[in-house]
């Protein structure tokens, strides 16, 4: 779903299945699902619509393609840890989380079971929201103007750890409105 919508707001599909672009390679063993283009900023994209993180040392060999690549990091997830998302901020990237466990078009019923069972936020739309799509434009026209969308040597408050959250608690301003 997000290959088809990523067009409709700028960002043109360069490659997928990418382990090597814009004659750079990388000897990692892993790929990235795309490479993705705006106004002249590439990005190596990963997309992940599994219920699951995707695997912390999978995570980092993402991030290690996207340098060997010369790539900024684009993550595009149901969910992702905080701490991750950091990452990807001192990476040069950013992440879009959309939520929701999205199914097929016409799977709506199944989604609907999923979520009355599970009560996972599921749905199984005909597009991506236009809103989810603006969050990744706003993110990208930060970087474009030159400005981190995100403030990463901000301190993460006392009380995050306190509730349990550790590193993975607060987010700036931007990084809640990729949410």
């Amino acid at each position: 779903m997000f290959d088809a919508a990523l067009p409709t707001v700028g960002f043109v599909p360069r490659g997928r299945d990418v382990r090597a672009y814009g004659g750079r390679s990388t000897v990692r063993l892993k790929n990235l699902d795309r490479v993705f283009e705006r106004d002249e900023v590439l990005y190596g994209a990963e997309i992940k619509n599994t219920l699951d993180y995707i695997d912390r040392d999978e995570f980092e060999e993402k991030l290690l393609i996207c340098k060997d690549l010369g790539l900024r990091p684009l993550f595009i997830c149901r969910m992702l840890p905080k701490s991750y998302a950091r990452q990807v901020i001192q990476a040069g990237g950013f992440a879009l989380i959309f939520k929701w466990q999205l199914y097929p078009h016409g799977q709506k019923g199944f989604a609907k079971e999923v979520h009355e069972k599970l009560g996972l936020p599921t749905d199984s739309p005909k597009v991506i929201e236009e809103g989810t799509l603006q969050r990744l434009v706003r993110g990208h026209e930060k970087i474009v103007g030159g400005v981190s969308p995100y403030n990463v040597d901000q301190e993460w408050p006392e009380e995050a750890e306190a509730e349990g959250m550790g590193d993975e608690g607060y987010l700036s301003e931007f990084e809640s409105d990729l949410y």
